[in-house]
């Protein structure tokens, strides 16, 4: 893929991203709240997002499937605590996404 920057601008990649982490937050939020208590201790108040990168990526090992990963540092307050991937298709279809927490 030859330019990023204009994938992402023409499917909204960067702010479907966020959207789509808040989604997954609250979810998380929902089903495992013992847990999401003890990581975001005052919930959605002190949590900071970053984008860090936009990747293209190829799976491996017979190249068949393309994808593009945005990703997002997760901070609570000063303190990283893990990050978001957000996963597309070549043609803006998101596929999948990752949660993590480190």
């Amino acid at each position: 893929m030859k330019d990023l920057k204009k994938w992402s601008i023409k499917f909204n990649a960067l702010e479907r991203t966020e959207n789509v982490f808040w989604e997954c937050f609250y979810l998380y939020e929902a089903e495992e709240p013992e847990e999401f208590a003890e990581v975001f201790l005052y919930g959605k108040e002190n949590v900071i997002l970053e984008f860090e990168k936009i990747v293209h990526e190829v799976a491996l090992p017979d190249y068949g499937q393309e994808f593009v990963s945005v990703y997002l540092n997760i901070y609570v307050g000063e303190d990283l605590i893990g990050y978001f991937k957000n996963i597309f298709l070549l043609d803006g279809t998101q596929f999948d996404e990752a949660f993590v927490i480190e």
